[in-house]
């Protein structure tokens, strides 16, 4: 089999049900298959799941962040070639068979781990979706940047090119070589997890390629929408986490101490104007930098739990 796609769901009912219709209507038989991982979501189906033997529906019975979704689908996988695809991308009736062709041209080009396809907005504009490794010197870049351009790569759309890492939101990963650096980390419960994965890429000699020869859009990507307090907590941490497992030990120090000042600064500006959801959650991030800094974080389901037990001490 040709291709494996993966769709972890927390939630998100509407949009999976949606695309395994989709998937169901124009795959190709006996060269690829849809796995949906479900991570214990909440809310029930909101209508018949299709029944298609090239479709399977994986419920894990606790939510442990989509990196462990991830390797969850990949475990099962069939495929050569995994597809990650977020629940909010859009397929649409040629998606597949593009995809089919552009892995063709990629099968001999063996250094080549990792694809980042073209995303666009629902407007039609280019959505960034690659960028460079984090580093501290990079930090103080981003201060000057738009909310929707930090993390990314200042480049050319149109041109197919070498990357430090693409988005998870729509990313494509010979299977053998997912297998041999580990998968993704599961410490990270959620965001940064594809950067760390295409660091680890790197380091094993494989290349990870952005290629606008094909283009999918994905229609509620971090960066364009507003951040709730739970969210804040994962991004710090994954940042954190990130920059402790792959940066010098100054530069983590130093992250930690950022992340640190602005929750501080942020925790009483929440004070201030009585937001109390907002204080216990920059509180929260707090903690963690004290605990990142004595080298004991909270990782995976941990990061959750202490999350939600933070943003529950709000409730009356």
């Amino acid at each position: 089999m040709k291709l494996s796609i993966i769709v972890v769901n927390y939630n998100s009912w509407p949009d999976v049900l949606l695309q395994a219709t989709s998937f169901q209507s124009a795959h190709q038989e006996g060269e690829m298959e849809l796995l949906v991982v479900d991570n214990a979501s909440t809310a029930a189906a909101t209508s018949k799941k299709p029944i298609d033997t090239s479709i399977k529906w994986l419920g894990l019975p606790e939510n442990g962040g989509f990196a462990a979704g991830v390797n969850a689908g990949a475990r099962v996988a069939q495929g050569k070639w995994l597809l990650l695809l977020n629940p909010d991308v859009t397929l649409e009736t040629e998606t597949l068979s593009q995809v089919m062709r552009l892995l063709d041209s990629y099968d001999s080009k063996k250094q080549v781990a990792v694809i980042g396809t073209k995303l666009t907005n629902p407007d039609g504009s280019i959505q960034a979706s690659a960028g460079p490794f984090p580093s501290f010197s990079r930090i103080f870049k981003e201060v000057f940047m738009s909310s929707n351009k930090r993390r990314y790569s200042d480049m050319n759309p149109e041109k197919s090119q070498q990357v430090d890492w693409v988005t998870g939101a729509f990313m494509l990963i010979r299977k053998d070589v997912f297998e041999a650096v580990g998968g993704f980390c599961e410490d990270y419960f959620l965001y940064f997890e594809e950067t760390d994965f295409c660091h680890k890429v790197q380091a094993g000699g494989y290349q990870t390629s952005y290629d606008p020869s094909m283009s999918v859009c994905h229609r509620h990507p971090l960066q364009n929408r507003s951040t709730p307090p739970i969210i804040r907590v994962y991004t710090r941490h994954s940042r954190m986490l990130f920059f402790q497992r792959n940066r010098p030990r100054w530069e983590s120090l130093s992250m930690t101490a950022m992340v640190y000042c602005e929750a501080l600064f942020r925790s009483v500006i929440a004070l201030i104007r009585g937001n109390r959801t907002y204080r216990y959650a920059w509180l929260c991030i707090m903690d963690m930098c004290k605990m990142f800094v004595a080298k004991k974080p909270p990782l995976g389901i941990s990061v959750r739990q202490k999350a939600e037990k933070s943003l529950r001490m709000t409730k009356p």
